[in-house]
């Protein structure tokens, strides 16, 4: 007999929430590294034909979804065309700052002349926050890169910042503002102590403050190898099985309402 999945025993704990009486049903979902496998570029990342219809059939079933991403909301909206989903970009920052602190400015300018010595960098100017993409080094001059980077910041004015390091990013945004923020700002997301109808799920450190928020209020999955330190209660170990976990509660919530019917 074939042992269930991480995938399927995550959904099936879920599944099971769901059914309680007013239970929240919400999921918190991160875009790059969850929904959509990490690609060479920015891009180049998309989301899988089978995830969006997981997506479309889970709002059908009463499912509220929100995604949370460090990708500017416009962008992410035509990587996830999905009615009646919530889209919340730049960590959620969008519509709370209008512009970066006045420090980042001249952080932008020397990190750019930085990173013109390692072809394969990307500057990316957000609506809030600018992001250096280096998935395109090899890892050694990645590390490099980063090794540079880290240097130059730790005698630098970062007065109203934080530095985010994901997988293939090194990002800069005004400080103390998260993903957390959601929590506060998306009304499902106001969910009893102890239901894990309410899921939040993402890959790296810039969804850390979230699953930390979130407390005894909901179930929070990281996504990739066990080796991360994380405040998350559940695991999944690629974006692949992020969209089998999908794939299963959407057919174990189109199960419950049959039951229930």
């Amino acid at each position: 007999m074939r042992a269930a999945s991480a995938a399927e025993r995550v959904a099936a704990e879920v599944a099971r929430a769901a059914r309680r009486p007013r239970a929240a049903r919400a999921l918190i979902l991160d875009l790059d590294g969850t929904l959509a496998p990490i690609a060479r570029t920015p891009d180049a990342a998309r989301v899988p034909g089978p995830v969006l219809r997981s997506l479309h059939d889970l709002v059908d079933r009463g499912w509220r979804i929100a995604i949370v991403t460090g990708r500017p909301r416009r962008e992410a909206l035509t990587l996830v065309p999905v009615p009646r989903i919530t889209v919340f970009g730049s960590h959620g920052l969008e519509g709370a700052h209008r512009t970066l602190p006045r420090a980042a400015r001249a952080v932008r300018a020397r990190l750019a002349r930085e990173a013109s010595r390692f072809p394969g960098v990307r500057l990316e100017r957000k609506p809030v926050g600018l992001a250096f993409h280096d998935r395109a080094l090899a890892p050694a001059a990645r590390r490099r890169w980063r090794r540079r980077v880290a240097a130059w910041l730790s005698g630098c004015d970062l007065d109203g910042l934080e530095v985010l390091r994901g997988k293939c990013v090194i990002e800069l945004r005004p400080a103390r503002l998260g993903k957390e923020r959601v929590l506060r700002a998306w009304r499902p997301a106001r969910a009893r102590a102890g239901d894990r109808s309410l899921v939040a799920v993402g890959d790296d450190g810039t969804d850390e403050d979230l699953f930390a928020a979130l407390g005894p209020s909901g179930l929070p999955v990281r996504v990739g190898p066990p080796r991360a330190r994380t405040a998350a209660r559940r695991r999944l170990p690629s974006a692949r099985a992020v969209a089998e976990f999908l794939s299963v509660l959407a057919d174990r919530s189109a199960a419950g309402d049959a039951d229930e019917r």
